[in-house]
């Protein structure tokens, strides 16, 4: 359980050369509050000095899930969800981000909770171009990397996190949610 103060898990790779292509992140989440006073991060990177590369898979205070992908001069990739978690305690919950690279500078974004698509995007702003991402900052887990210090930290729990280099069909991701549903909420412990 992350306690939302200074909980985090450090991956110990930046996964620079994921993020300059397709990708997918998938991962089972139980806030201790949907709808918290601030921004959670579950999956988060950023080198913020230069603004050369960032990557936020969070949870916002509304309750949606919201999935920011940005590029040098804060070029950015932006998907926010339909709320998904009511305030209070919540159960637990399988998010899927995939954003599917078209070109350089154009894509598409989706997002899903328990095998279902909950929001989507293919609007990048200007100038974003997804080859440019750099990164050498290492993703954390329950928290944004910001430069090299850990802040936006996340409350609750998280279970079954998965980072794949390809985009995953709608299909792939209903059978993640099945294949996880079976093997990690069970037991609460795989990562």
């Amino acid at each position: 359980s992350f306690d939302g103060s200074d909980d985090r898990l450090d991956t110990g790779e930046p996964y620079q050369s994921t993020f300059q292509d397709s990708f997918t992140i998938s991962s089972w989440i139980k806030p201790s509050e949907g709808q918290s006073l601030t921004t959670q991060v579950i999956v988060g990177t950023a080198k913020y000095d230069t603004y050369s590369g960032y990557l936020f898979f969070r949870l916002e205070t509304s309750g949606a899930l919201r999935l920011i992908h940005g590029t040098p001069t804060a070029k950015e990739f932006n998907v926010t969800s339909s709320e998904v978690f009511p305030s209070g305690a919540t159960d637990w919950v399988h998010f899927v981000a995939v954003l599917t690279k078209s070109s350089a500078t154009t894509g598409s974004v989706t997002l899903y909770a328990n095998g279902s698509s909950v929001g989507t995007g293919s609007s990048p702003t200007a100038g974003w171009n997804i080859e440019n991402y750099a990164n050498t900052y290492d993703l954390f887990i329950g928290a944004r990397n910001l430069t090299g210090t850990p802040n936006q930290f996340y409350g609750g729990q998280i279970s079954g996190t998965h980072i794949f280099d390809v985009a995953l069909s709608l299909s792939e991701v209903t059978e993640l949610y099945a294949i996880d549903k079976r093997a990690s909420i069970s037991g609460h412990s795989k990562f």
